[in-house]
């Protein structure tokens, strides 16, 4: 059907579509093609390495499903928009519209599937992160999949922007603590189609015993400073990531 109507639009939850014309009336141009009634990318999967989740499964019901969502990704949807609006927004539109969910989904080490008419295939969210913006003309998101990893340390902030059209800033911690020891930390900032993770200061905390030296915490903030000053975030996020970052992990100092 995309083939014969290229120039159609899909429509999901169509929550964006609505929030971004702010009207009584809804305006709908040239043709329109609705995925409600398509089965196969509202599976849910679960298997003991990773939960799979078709792009037009609701954000409430993703929220219902219990333990077999990772915490941080629980946390995220909390504090997206309010209940009626979960029950009608997609997983798929939420990432093609470059949603909070990306932050998590960055962190967790995520893949998505794209679909086209002739090929079928999976991407790292790591190597492409704006599917709406970087993916072939006719080309569907359907499907999520994320790996579910032992992560016992969760932490989620998001700041709203006081500039009227920029979308919120998401920051994300996850940690895998074992014994006393941080065996893995991820940390991940979204904001609009920008996002930033830096592997190599996450090796500064990786593998530390608790609780953490007042000398491996500072060096962890300093090179946070240097990487956010020169990056294109503006100040206040830059501002609001530090601080997130401090009050978060000084619980893990000594």
């Amino acid at each position: 059907m995309w083939n014969r109507f290229p120039d159609a639009i899909l429509f999901a939850g169509g929550t964006e579509h609505l929030h971004l014309q702010g009207q009584r009336l809804v305006h709908l141009s040239g043709m329109v093609l609705f995925l409600d009634k398509l089965d196969d990318i509202q599976k849910i999967t679960r298997t003991e390495r990773y939960l799979e989740l078709g792009a037009m499964v609701r954000l409430s019901t993703i929220r219902s499903l219990g333990k077999a969502v990772p915490e941080i990704l629980v946390q995220c949807l909390e504090h997206l928009a309010d209940p009626y609006i979960r029950e009608i927004a997609t997983i798929g539109g939420n990432i093609a519209c470059n949603g909070d969910l990306n932050a998590p989904f960055l962190a967790l080490d995520a893949q998505y599937e794209v679909r086209s008419g002739a090929s079928t295939r999976w991407i790292s969210y790591s190597r492409l992160f704006s599917p709406k913006s970087m993916l072939e003309p006719q080309t569907l998101l359907s499907r999520i999949r994320i790996p579910l990893g032992q992560w016992n340390y969760h932490r989620y902030n998001k700041f709203e922007s006081p500039i009227i059209g920029d979308r919120a800033s998401v920051c994300v911690i996850i940690a895998r603590i074992e014994k006393d020891m941080i065996v893995d930390i991820r940390l991940v900032i979204t904001a609009s189609d920008r996002y930033f993770r830096n592997r190599e200061h996450e090796r500064i905390l990786a593998g530390k015993h608790l609780p953490i030296s007042q000398q491996d915490f500072y060096s962890f903030i300093d090179h946070w400073k240097e990487s956010l000053s020169k990056s294109d975030f503006r100040s206040f996020v830059q501002k609001n990531i530090i601080d997130f970052l401090e009050s978060n992990l000084l619980e893990l100092c000594d």
